[in-house]
């Protein structure tokens, strides 16, 4: 019961951004400071939008970069994506997220700091 109430605020605790196109988008990552190399799993819940296209994720800090992009189906795309970035060596890391429209231009977008020490 513990372990869900804090679960539970953790999750409440994270990161939402509404846009100027009013498509909302929840970033969750976990675990936000860990000993490296470590994992950082991100969760991004958006609103069905015929616009949406596609979601870029990057994580970067000064010596570190990788990013992903998933294709979007507007309206049927899933609420919900998963990504896993492995066996991050030590930093202060930038986590971006962005949805964007056909023609690449960011509708939504969130963002929060992990660090690996």
């Amino acid at each position: 019961m513990w372990i869900s109430a804090v679960m539970l605020a953790l999750f409440l605790l994270q990161p939402r951004s509404l846009s100027a196109s009013g498509t909302a988008i929840d970033l969750h990552a976990t675990p936000l400071k860990a000993m490296a190399p470590a994992d950082v799993f991100i969760r991004v819940v958006i609103d069905r939008d015929a616009g949406n296209r596609q979601i870029r994720v990057a994580i970067e800090s000064g010596v570190y970069f990788r990013a992903s992009t998933i294709e979007l189906d507007g309206e049927s795309a899933p609420r919900v994506t998963e990504i896993a970035f492995r066996g991050l060596p030590a930093g202060e890391y930038d986590l971006r997220v962005q949805v964007l429209d056909a023609r690449g231009h960011e509708r939504a977008g969130a963002s929060c700091s992990v660090t690996r020490f």
